[in-house]
């Protein structure tokens, strides 16, 4: 099992974004209340469904978050040094919304709810940053969502005969005010100069 010194549990933690705004001594003062967990390959340190107050730090090893739903698995992510996991049990606890299995042999910083709720400045800093990884972690799944919409939406439209394809608009067209167009009047012939005077009988009288 590998092993891990303070110097590189202060190094790790330097890198951890939950802990942004620590200073030194607060650093010390987190590692002096975590336990330090050793954890197998294979092993399985959050259960989904299962209730927890724990939250983790990554120090050493490689582990994977997995979902199961409707009897099958799907890896969420992958985590590494410096990563942390478990975080919302610090806020609630409610149940895991998924499982975390070690991959290769671990090392852990495990720390309590109850045991960082004795450090008041240090528990408000943690709160803070988990709110800062919880909105990251959503812009994230909906720049995921927005992609893979755009992918379903553009493959669709490739697959999609060119007569079911949605017709092309002529609104503009249509909405357009008609030209003036110039009236153009047809010539009448020209009428001939009555001659009702000169064909008027003339009088007898001279």
């Amino acid at each position: 099992m590998p092993l891990a010194s303070n110097q590189v549990l202060r190094k790790t933690l330097n890198l951890v974004k939950l802990f942004e705004g620590f200073t030194e001594q607060e650093v010390a003062d987190f590692i002096r209340i975590a336990r330090r967990t050793n954890v197998a390959a294979g092993e399985v340190i959050i259960h989904q469904g299962r209730h927890g107050e724990d939250a983790y730090i990554v120090v050493v090893g490689s582990l994977r978050v997995i979902k199961t739903q409707a009897g099958l698995e799907e890896t969420l992510a992958t985590l590494e040094p410096g990563d942390t996991f478990g975080e919302l049990a610090l806020l609630d606890a409610r149940a895991r919304s998924a499982s975390v299995v070690a991959d290769s042999p671990a090392i852990l910083l495990r720390f309590h709810r109850e045991s960082l709720s004795l450090q008041p400045n240090m528990l408000v800093k943690v709160l803070v940053n988990i709110g800062r990884l919880m909105a990251g972690r959503l812009r994230q799944m909906n720049d995921k969502v927005l992609g893979a919409s755009l992918s379903l939406r553009l493959a669709q439209d490739a697959a999609s005969p060119a007569s079911e394809r949605a017709p092309a608009r002529f609104d503009a067209v249509l909405t357009q005010p008609a030209e003036a167009r110039p009236i153009e009047l047809a010539d009448e012939p020209a009428r001939e100069p009555s001659n009702a005077l000169t064909s008027a009988p003339q009088s007898g009288l001279e």
